[in-house]
């Protein structure tokens, strides 16, 4: 099965560690342990694809918002994850951060080969996504793919 991980609204990071703790803990919890000279790398380079290699000993509770999603990004690179899960990822952002943050996520599907499955409420974001199931009442009602138009 490939890697599978998630990005959610609220960001689930631990607010009162670090965001190296925060890129460390799905490193130390994988079926195959890796070594801190690895985890250090492989935190360094996703921290930099999120342009945020300045802010790896500050609290994540001292970020801002749009940082702190920007390190639940960081969290899926360094987990390599195939498949990405985000559930409202920028609905607690404003729409400047909003948008950064959605570049970056397009980014990893162009980029890297990801595919990434997004629930969103937000019409203009979901304007932008290849395929589209739009829902009603737990119903699928619309299908629309942008890679056969």
């Amino acid at each position: 099965m490939k890697k599978v991980s998630y990005i959610v609204q609220s960001f689930a990071l631990i607010d009162e560690e670090s965001v190296i703790y925060n890129l460390e803990v799905p490193l130390l919890l994988g079926k195959k342990p890796i070594r801190k000279k690895e985890r250090s790398v492989l935190i360094d380079s996703a921290l930099k694809q999120v342009g945020l290699l300045e802010k790896g000993k500050e609290k994540v509770k001292n970020l801002s918002g749009g940082q702190q999603q920007r390190v639940a990004i960081a969290r899926i690179l360094v987990q390599n994850a195939q498949i990405i899960f985000g559930d409202e990822p920028t609905g607690a952002l404003d729409k400047k951060m909003g948008d950064e943050v959605f570049l970056l996520l397009k980014e990893l599907v162009r980029k890297y080969g990801k595919t990434l499955i997004l629930v969103t409420h937000n019409e203009e974001l979901s304007k932008q996504c290849d395929i589209i199931y739009r829902m009603e009442d737990g119903e699928i009602v619309e299908k629309i793919d942008r890679n056969n138009d």
